[in-house]
């Protein structure tokens, strides 16, 4: 790990306030106790570094990044984002909107969540009537 990959405790207030929004995001793998023990292993953020609620571990460093305020929400979408079967979330939406669609879309059963199967060609539409590429196509 590069010096400047992470920061070093102690923090400020609005580090540790930044630390603990990125352990809460639920997309990304939250920093978590290096002990094996019953109950919640998430470590949480304090002005001297991280600590376990459930034992005495204790982490001195985090990701440079942790502490900006979500450059991943910054900017729109760049592009639509397909979710299966039938949604789209258009380019230009912000990224709450996609989280939103992909926690609706993880309550539904696994068969709901997946793509429709490719069709086979219809029987009644001939391959000379099927639209076909250009002559010069490369």
């Amino acid at each position: 790990m590069k010096d400047y990959d992470f920061v070093r405790a102690p923090w400020t207030s609005e580090q540790v306030d930044a630390l603990n929004r990125w352990q809460r995001l639920g997309y990304v793998h939250e920093f978590t106790c290096n002990n094996d023990h019953p109950g919640d292993r998430t470590l949480f953020a304090t002005l001297n570094g991280w600590v376990c609620a459930h034992c005495d571990y204790r982490q001195d460093w985090a990701h440079a990044a942790m502490l900006l305020p979500r450059p991943d929400r910054a900017r729109p979408l760049p592009c639509d984002v397909m979710l299966p079967p039938d949604i789209i979330v258009p380019k230009g939406s912000d990224y709450e909107t996609l989280f939103g669609m992909l926690t609706l879309r993880s309550a539904q059963p696994n068969d709901v969540n997946r793509f429709n199967e490719p069709r086979a060609p219809d029987e009644k539409t001939k391959k000379e009537d099927r639209p076909q590429p250009p002559e010069d196509w490369s």
